[in-house]
């Protein structure tokens, strides 16, 4: 976001790094951020300047060395059984609903399959 006048609502995300969490940096600068229910490598980094314009509102952010994938070798980013991030989500904000609901999931290479419904929504781009 490059003003204040910009807003991100992000729910529902995993966003993982291989390296140290410190390396997920959220906000630069400008921008109003919310987040809800998204996992986070543990030791990410609000934003990349000491005192940002900008700011940040958390609704319940996980964090973790790792969010339990199948396989992250094999490319496979289902949720494992016992990840953290399984039933963890949120609905998505009654603003987007229900033209944005998210009722596919993305299939390698470049398709997609509907999203099954268990339960509560899980954390990432797979349901379990």
């Amino acid at each position: 976001m490059s003003t204040n006048d910009e807003a991100l609502d992000a729910r529902n995300n995993i966003a993982y790094v291989t390296a140290t969490g410190d390396n997920l940096v959220v906000l630069d600068n400008h921008g109003r951020l919310t987040l809800t229910r998204n996992w986070f490598k543990t030791g990410w980094t609000r934003s990349s300047v000491n005192r940002p314009k900008g700011t940040i509102t958390d609704n319940g952010t996980l964090t973790g060395s790792s969010p339990g994938f199948v396989s992250e070798a094999g490319q496979d980013y289902h949720l494992a059984s016992g990840s953290a991030a399984i039933d963890s989500g949120a609905s998505l904000h009654i603003a987007v609903l229900p033209a944005h609901d998210v009722v596919r999931e993305y299939v390698k290479h470049q398709s997609s399959v509907a999203r099954a419904v268990n339960g509560p929504v899980d954390i990432g781009a797979y349901e379990r």
